[in-house]
Parts: structure tokens; C-alpha cells; sequence
């Protein structure tokens, strides 16, 4: 069955537990995106409170517009290998069928048409829609990380844990809001969006088997689903990688804000750079990976100042190298590069570059 169809008929009743990461998730999306920003996006800096207030407006929207519903989810575990990333919508449709692809859901490619609506409307000036769109992309952005909207067990019927979504996405993070530390990071500028969208959609489903586990497990101790007793036991075994996934979320969703803002012209200079950031960078920096904890890739990104030799190697816990990826002369700029890990065990992993007479380290997080 079409999972809007369900939703439909829930929210009569249960307006509030149905969204995905509930409103409460969504105003945090929203809400904190703008301290990555750079300065020079102060526009979109004050529109804080504006984006936080319309964080919902897409969910608002499915009570009264059809189409809206598949726009929030993708079963990305109903595709055969679904972890090679699927990026041409029109193979799929030629593929299942119009119906079968919409059932399954559309996230990701509404998630990049969304971006490019704010892109044309930010070109033209039409600031009243655009900022109203900048909104529905964070709705869009912050579903693409929540796990449950990312497979065909959304609401943990086919393992036992029925009625999860919502004690997840709701009534846990209802509970532990406060407890969700954005932490300020970079923008990244987005070469390829749909790439990098199904990029976060595979890292997040990762997590709905630990999910239905933290469940199960928060059920055996627990005397009911809405006890305090529950919902603490929920927090504490899944609290850590809800926190990661929705600081991912602000990242990203920043990061798509300033890739409509660079390319409606918005923006000065930009360097060219596969998938970085924006102007030419003063300083040497070694940013965090995104995203951390892993699996099986993370992307790091980089800057220096001026044209020098750069090696970027990665080491296991016992200092053996495990991956040598940069080791040359660059010019200055942002650079990015993923490093695919599919052949390494999990564990502690750490990244050290150096650039020239400087040099910084990362800890990275393999969880498979």
C-alpha cells in the first residue's frame, strides 16, 4: 500500500506524530542551518526565525495537495542494490513504472528540484518565494536523514516494532531536544546534487536496523512505550547518531542554500573545485569528515593559502597507513576528496595532512 495513504489516514487523529523528525526535528533543521552560512549570506542569516516557523509548511501541505505525499520518503531498500546509488529517475519510471516509483517514493529528485526552483528564484529576486522554498528545502533535507523515511520498514511493522516512527522521530526527540548540540561547521558548495543527496540517504539508512534494536531493547525494560523509562533507554542507545544525522542535516542543508546562492550569481568567485567550497581560502584548514561516523565513505575537505605540496594519508589506530589520497602539489583552494572504505574493517581511523610546514589530524569513525 502507498505509504502516503497510511499517513493520510492518520493524521486526522494524530496531526502531530506523523511528520518525519516531527516539528519539533524540523525547527532544529531549520533553525541552526544558518550558523554555517558564510557572512556575506547575512540575507539568509536573519531569515532564522522565518525558516525555523515554516520548517513544516511542506508537511502542512500533504492535507490538501495529492501529489505532496511521496515527495518525503524513498523505500531505498525496496531497489535491488540500492547502496550503488540510483540517480536517473527516468530509468527508474522506464523501469517499475510511474505508479511503482511513486509509491516507493520521490525524495531525492524533489529534494533537487527544490533546489533548483530556490536557484531561479533567488536569480530573479523573487525573495517571497524563495525564502518560502529555502524552507521546504530544509523539510526535504531533514526527511533525507531521518532513517525511517528511507525504507520500506518505516514504521518497523516487518521486525516487531510497530508503531516506532513515531516514538522515534517524536516522542524520543520531544523528550531529549535540549540534549541536540549543533556544533558550527563549513558550507560545502554541491557540484552534483543528486549525487549528494543519495549520498546522505544511503549514510542514514544505515542506522534503521540500530533503530528497531534500540526499540526492542527500550521495550524489554520499559512498562510502556511512553514511559519515561522507555524513551531514556531509547535516548541512550540512540541518541548519539539521531544527534550526528540531524547536525548532518544543517550542514547540508546550508551547504544547498549557498549552492543556490553561488549559482543565481549571488556570489562573486568561487574556485573550481570538484566538490567544495567557495573563495580562495587565506589559511590552511583541515575541516572535519562528513559524514562521521561512516560507512562505507566519508568525504574530507581541505584549504591552503597558497600553492604548496599537500599529502592527505589515512591511519589506522596502530599507525599502519591505510589509504595514501593526496600526496602532491596543489594551488590554492578548497578541495575535496572521498575516500571509499569498503575494504577497511570498522574502527578509528585518523586523517593527517600536511601542507607544507603545517599539518593537522582528524578522527574518523568506520561503523559498519
Amino acid at each position: 500500500m502507498k505509504k502516503f495513504a497510511i499517513v493520510l489516514a492518520v493524521c486526522v487523529m494524530l496531526p502531530s506524530v506523523v511528520w518525519a523528525w516531527g516539528a519539533t526535528g524540523h525547527k532544529i533543521i531549520n533553525r541552526n542551518a544558518v550558523i554555517h552560512l558564510p557572512a556575506s549570506m547575512k540575507q539568509f542569516i536573519d531569515l532564522q526565525a522565518f525558516f525555523e516557523l515554516h520548517a513544516s509548511d511542506a508537511d502542512n501541505r500533504k492535507n490538501t495537495d495529492p501529489t505532496e505525499g511521496d515527495k518525503h520518503f524513498i523505500d531505498i531498500d525496496t531497489y535491488p542494490n540500492f547502496q550503488n546509488k540510483i540517480l536517473s529517475y527516468d530509468s527508474l519510471k522506464t523501469i517499475y513504472g510511474v505508479s511503482s516509483v511513486t509509491t516507493i517514493g520521490t525524495l531525492p529528485w524533489v529534494t533537487v528540484t527544490t533546489l533548483d526552483s530556490l536557484t531561479a528564484q533567488l536569480r530573479r529576486s523573487d525573495t517571497t518565494k524563495a525564502f518560502l522554498t529555502a524552507s521546504d528545502l530544509g523539510h526535504y533535507i531533514g526527511d533525507g536523514h531521518q532513517p525511517l523515511h528511507l525504507t520500506k520498514n518505516y514504521d518497523g511493522g516487518l521486525t516487531g516494532n510497530s508503531g516506532i516512527h513515531s516514538r522515534y522521530e517524536t516522542s524520543m526527540l520531544g523528550a531529549y531536544q535540549s540534549s541536540i548540540i549543533v556544533v558550527k561547521d563549513s558550507v560545502r558548495y554541491v557540484t552534483n546534487p543528486l549525487a549528494y543527496v543519495f549520498r546522505y540517504v544511503d549514510f542514514a539508512n544505515v542506522f534503521v536496523d540500530s533503530i528497531m534494536i534500540a526499540d526492542t531493547q527500550s521495550k524489554a525494560i520499559a512498562s510502556s512505550t511512553s514511559s519515561t523509562l522507555y524513551l531514556s533507554s531509547m535516548w541512550a542507545r540512540a541518541g548519539a547518531y539521531t544527534t550526528q544525522l540531524i547536525q548532518s542535516a544543517t550542514v547540508d542543508l546550508a551547504s544547498f542554500w549557498y549552492t543556490a546562492w553561488v549559482n543565481a550569481g549571488l556570489l562573486l568567485k568561487i574556485t573550481d573545485v570538484a566538490e567544495g567550497a567557495a573563495a580562495i581560502p587565506e589559511q590552511f584548514t583541515l575541516m572535519p569528515n562528513y559524514p562521521n561516523p561512516f560507512n562505507p565513505s566519508t568525504t574530507l575537505q581541505f584549504t591552503i593559502g597558497s600553492r604548496q605540496r599537500v599529502t592527505l594519508t589515512i591511519y589506522d589506530m596502530l599507525g599502519r597507513t591505510t589509504a595514501s589520497l593526496v600526496n602532491g602539489e596543489l594551488a590554492a583552494g578548497t578541495y575535496a576528496i572521498q575516500w571509499n572504505a569498503s575494504t577497511a574493517p570498522s574502527g578509528v581511523y585518523y586523517c593527517r595532512m600536511t601542507a607544507g610546514a603545517s599539518s593537522a589530524v582528524q578522527k574518523m569513525i568506520l561503523q559498519k
